[in-house]
């Protein structure tokens, strides 16, 4: 327990009776502005203050004045570290046109030291900000400032912190707790303390300070993942905001300490999780791992700064063992679209707070930057795989959008400035609503970040025709299965793949088609090379959605194999055997191994802006009695053509599924795809009725080894008034397609 508050140091002395304690950081293009202001304190004090290059600034320059740093992330290094550790928001974006940050920082390296602030995203802001700031001296020896937050921004929170909107706050909280939504129920308090630090408005800090003690035990003391409760998600958050607030004047002393002593306890709570408890040494992580590290980071970071607290240095190891062995991976070891975002989020973050860029440098970022490329549709929808939500939450999902930012911030490459705006609708982070969208989550750009960096967008051309990621990431390869106590012989390392992309241009008009090469990591489904998703003329056609009660093959595109009445989980990795991309044609072969006596082989042939003829090749290895089924999940208006195929129609659009090959049997499943609130997953999809048809086409044989099995489909999309796409069989694997050039 916490019993003596830290010190707190709220003037900021800039000259004191002929000595100088303060010192001038600033870029040489802001060089003018700089001795402004050393003339004016001269002036005043009678004292000349050192004005040194921002580059130049060293360590014990932060130790031994207060520095007044001029500029923004991007060009000032001062800024920069202030910036990685969240006390500053200025970069390329923020604040903006005619916006400009004045505001003193709090001993934000634990040196007793302060640092002036004197920012904008443009010359002009910064120029206010150093008129602003000049207003505040006055014609003495010693010159002492008070605290100081004062913003403007077109980005800052819009809303006026007023009584009306303290119970709209209260009343939302209130009602996640009541639905069980623990987990985000305090993000509105969380909001309303980075406001306070974002516009200097103490009623922010108050409506944070009622907040926390009407709810914070409400909020994170429930037993499902105890003993953090739900606070596992944001006590990382909590700990970064407490440190922006914690000065208001609207916390008395013995309101600082017990709030400090709770945050001990969640920190002390934090190493009982068994995430952490069981945290393998140089592995690749998942999100409840990183979450936990975070709050550890976070933790360890306030206690050792203000406190010199001797159990923190223990937590800041444990983070550090979590992020490193991450840093050597260019993915998750989630699978699953939204959660495969979050520890190359968190890693990225840590990797800026410690300021070590290995997980830049090494290309990780850049790697993993390109993979959320690849999982994202033409129509600028995250692909959904593995457990995730419904359509609305990953239509235009943000999860990928601040590794992009950070990854075209550090490598300077607009790519993925491009996909920020492709995906997002703008060139930044930034937006009227960024702040408001921190009342709903905790994964918000306010506490991660924006880093916007003024670069031209560059279509990643790099990315189009077929794309493999290839081989899987070495450490996710290697890592623990976590779901099976056995291993079957797998391919080696270096013929696996993790997603191939199928796609000649990003026009949502044009095709788009996501192969999927694994069904291991956490939060994955069992659909390794299956197709995930197709989309064609604006629509999507092929399907993969759902969360834990949609793990199963049933629910994917992809063939089960049922060998004498009995079923086995797919491998947990497909082969790449072979991708060929053309002008015209694309073409890719892989292959499931020793999948219940039988190695498939998923044979892709790609007419570009034409069709996709997708060859399924089942060679027994092992005599016995097989149930094949080859299953299509399609949206629209679904009619079956009397053949084994099917077309599906939404609106103006069509997809044609042509069966080409024997089948013995087929049949249309409907699968209402309900989430877990118990409404449809489709039902903001405007062009299907919110139901998912399955075909399923079966082959049932007595085989012996070397046997060979086909499934032969080839699916296209026309609009109505647009020609079909004829296919005859050869022989049993040899098909003739003709179409219109």
């Amino acid at each position: 327990m916490i019993i003596r508050l830290k010190n707190m140091y709220l003037k900021t002395v800039i000259t004191n009776e002929g000595i100088s304690n303060s010192l001038i950081a600033s870029p040489k293009k802001y060089i003018e502005l700089a001795k402004i202001l050393q003339k004016k304190i001269g002036d005043y004090s009678g004292v000349e203050i050192k004005i040194k290059m921002e580059s130049e600034i060293e360590d014990k320059d932060y130790r031994n004045y207060n520095l007044i740093a001029l500029g923004n992330m991007l060009d000032n290094s001062v800024i920069l570290k202030l910036y990685k550790e969240h006390y500053t928001f200025l970069d390329g974006s923020y604040p903006g046109n005619e916006g400009y940050v004045l505001r003193t920082v709090h001993n934000p390296f634990g040196y007793k030291r302060n640092v002036i602030v004197i920012g904008g995203s443009e010359y002009e802001g910064i120029r206010v900000a150093a008129s602003r700031f000049i207003k505040r001296l006055s014609p003495e020896k010693k010159i002492v400032l008070n605290p100081i937050i004062d913003t403007k921004s077109i980005y800052n929170i819009p809303l006026k912190p007023n009584s009306d909107l303290e119970q709209e706050i209260f009343s939302r909280i209130e009602f996640e707790l009541t639905e069980g939504n623990n987990q985000r129920a305090f993000c509105p308090a969380l909001a309303t303390g980075i406001f306070y630090y974002q516009t200097g408005d103490a009623r922010w800090a108050s409506i944070f300070k009622r907040c926390f003690y009407r709810y914070f035990d409400k909020a994170w003391h429930v037993t499902k993942h105890t003993p953090m409760g739900m606070a596992e998600f944001w006590a990382w958050i909590l700990i970064l905001v407490w440190d922006m607030v914690e000065e208001s004047y609207v916390f008395e002393d013995s309101e600082r300490l017990e709030i400090t002593n709770k945050l001990l306890n969640l920190c002390r709570n934090t190493l009982k999780m068994s995430y952490i408890v069981n945290l393998k040494p140089n592995h690749i992580r998942w999100n409840h791992e990183t979450f936990n590290a975070l709050t550890l980071l976070y933790g360890a970071r306030y206690f050792l700064k203000y406190y010199g607290l001797n159990e923190a240095r223990e937590w800041m190891r444990i983070a550090e063992d979590c992020f490193e062995g991450q840093v050597k991976a260019s993915r998750s070891w989630d699978e699953a679209s939204g959660y495969s975002s979050l520890t190359p989020r968190h890693t990225i973050n840590y990797s800026l707070i410690v300021d070590n860029l290995e997980y830049f440098k090494n290309g990780n970022v850049r790697r993993t930057a390109d993979w959320a490329i690849m999982v994202h549709d033409n129509l600028s929808n995250m692909v959904p795989f593995g457990d995730s939500g419904t359509y609305s939450q990953f239509k235009r999902s943000k999860s990928y959008v601040p590794i992009w930012a950070k990854a075209a911030w550090f490598y300077r490459d607009g790519r993925y400035k491009w996909m920020i705006k492709k995906v997002t609708g703008k060139k930044s982070l930034w937006s009227k609503n960024t702040c408001k969208e921190a009342f709903q989550t905790f994964l918000s750009t306010l506490y991660e970040g924006a880093y916007d960096i003024n670069i031209k967008p560059v279509m990643p051309k790099d990315m189009l025709g077929v794309k493999a990621i290839a081989p899987i990431d070495k450490m996710f390869y290697i890592a623990e299965d976590i779901y099976r106590t056995e291993t079957k012989k797998e391919p080696k390392w270096e013929r696996t793949f993790d997603k191939i992309t199928f796609r000649e241009s990003f026009d949502p008009d044009e095709e788009y088609l996501l192969l999927d090469g694994t069904s291991t990591g956490h939060h994955r489904h069992l659909d390794g090379n299956s197709i995930i998703w197709f989309t064609d003329k604006g629509r999507i056609f092929l399907v993969d959605s759902g969360y834990t009660q949609y793990v199963s093959p049933k629910y994917h595109n992809t063939i089960i194999v049922i060998k004498d009445l009995k079923c086995e989980e797919p491998p947990r990795f497909a082969a790449l055997n072979l991708l060929e991309d053309f002008n015209s044609l694309g073409f890719t072969s892989t292959s499931l191994e020793n999948y219940n006596g039988i190695t498939w082989t998923r044979n892709i042939l790609w007419r570009k802006h034409s069709f996709f003829l997708v060859f399924d090749d089942l060679r027994t290895e092992e005599k016995g009695l097989y149930d094949f089924r080859c299953l299509w999940r399609v949206l629209g208006e679904v009619s079956p053509d009397g053949k084994g195929g099917l077309k599906s129609r939404q609106g103006k659009v069509e997809f044609i599924l042509k069966n080409c090959g024997d089948l013995d049997g087929y049949v249309i499943r409907e699968d209402p795809e309900i989430s877990q609130r118990g409404a449809s997953m489709w039902s903001s999809y405007k062009y299907a009725d919110g139901i998912v048809k399955t075909l399923i086409q079966r082959i049932k044989r007595d085989l012996n080894v070397g046997d060979k099995t086909f499934f032969i489909n080839l699916f296209y999309t026309r609009y109505k008034n647009q020609a079909t796409i004829e296919s005859f069989r050869i022989d049993r694997s040899t098909v003739y397609i003709k179409g219109e050039e």
